[in-house]
């Protein structure tokens, strides 16, 4: 819809009325001070009225495809930017980023992070943890340790094609109700030293180095915090973001999300 205070709509209506409406209205009033003939005059008056109501019809559309235009050209402009840039991962996670599954010892949370890609596709992505820390102390850093994409196991778990407008399930660490926190990388057994239970030696808050990388495109380096408060209440998210109370989940609910996860599972080995 045109604005009637437009800048332009409001110049090109003094033109109109300069160039078109003002002589005859002059010419209505001549004929008035002449005293010529009422009808003479109602009927100048009537071509006034159209020639003034069309020229405002006129000068809306115009305004109107103008702004349609200027639009266009705005919105073309944008897409051909967005083409000739280079593409940009996008690491994201917060703190509802989890998930139940179940293992021969029993239920685990898995603690997972994704990866996008604005446009056009990342070939041969590849997701590496390369340290962990504790308030400022370095407590690892002999990667890097490459994670994995879910689901896993998969073909493709380890590398992957990103293609724009899909947020890829990063698996970064697995709880389990003992207490113990895994990394999650291709067989979920950590053969580094020092050995996990000297790295996450104690409840608090961990920061670890998620670097993720793919052909052609520039790598991007993302701290993630881990909370780590107890099995089924530890979470995972971008650093420098304030944690909310998390409370344990209810038994009824850690039966729930698995009975989802093995529904989701039976649904794969059908296809």
């Amino acid at each position: 819809m045109i604005d009637a205070g437009h800048t332009e709509f409001r110049i090109a209506r003094v033109c109109f009325w300069a160039a078109g409406v003002m002589p005859i209205l002059a010419t209505v009033y001549s004929l008035t001070q002449m005293k010529a003939p009422v009808l003479q005059r109602m009927g100048i008056g009537c071509i006034a009225a159209i020639v003034i109501g069309l020229g405002e019809v006129c000068l809306l559309k115009w305004v109107t495809e103008r702004e349609r235009r200027v639009q266009s050209a705005a919105v073309r402009d944008r897409q051909v930017a967005s083409l000739t840039e280079a593409p940009r991962l996008k690491v994201e996670c917060n703190q509802a980023d989890f998930s139940m599954n179940t293992w021969e010892s029993g239920p685990v949370r898995f603690l997972h992070a994704f990866v996008s890609i604005n446009h056009g596709s990342a070939p041969n992505c590849k997701l590496y943890l390369t340290e962990i820390k504790r308030n400022g102390d370095v407590r690892w850093s002999g990667g890097p340790e490459q994670l994995t994409f879910s689901p896993h196991p998969a073909p493709d778990s380890l590398c992957k094609t990103l293609h724009a407008d899909v947020r890829y399930q990063i698996d970064v660490l697995v709880v389990t109700p003992s207490g113990e926190v895994k990394i999650c990388n291709d067989e979920r057994e950590w053969r580094r030293w020092p050995r996990l239970q000297h790295v996450f030696a104690g409840h608090g808050n961990y920061i670890l180095s998620l670097s993720v990388v793919a052909d052609g495109i520039p790598t991007v380096t993302s701290e993630l915090t881990f909370n780590w408060r107890g099995w089924n209440t530890s979470v995972l998210q971008l650093r420098n973001h304030s944690f909310e109370p998390s409370r344990p989940l209810r038994p009824i609910e850690i039966r729930n999300a698995l009975d989802g996860f093995i529904q989701d599972g039976e649904r794969l080995f059908e296809r």
